[in-house]
């Protein structure tokens, strides 16, 4: 397995160029994975995909990276 094929692991949230956003299904292997995306289940390549960040990604990546540089103050919960 490398690095990116262990990225991804099932029930994370993905893009595809073509098919838009997606789900895991399962684990990488060979160089593809099997996703759930709005046109159905597919097999892609895990080089043609990006991971979706997660709410609490989002936040903490503002709250410490972009707001204290920006001068403003992190959003409450």
């Amino acid at each position: 397995m490398t690095d990116v094929e262990a990225l991804f692991q099932p029930g994370e949230r993905i893009t595809h160029h073509e098919y838009g956003q997606g789900v895991v299904l399962d684990p990488a292997r060979d160089g593809s994975l099997g996703a759930f995306f709005g046109v159905g289940e597919r097999r892609v390549l895990v080089t043609s995909l990006r991971r979706e960040l997660t709410r609490t990604e989002l936040w903490r990546f503002y709250r410490f990276l972009l707001a204290p540089r920006e001068g403003l103050e992190p959003p409450t919960r």
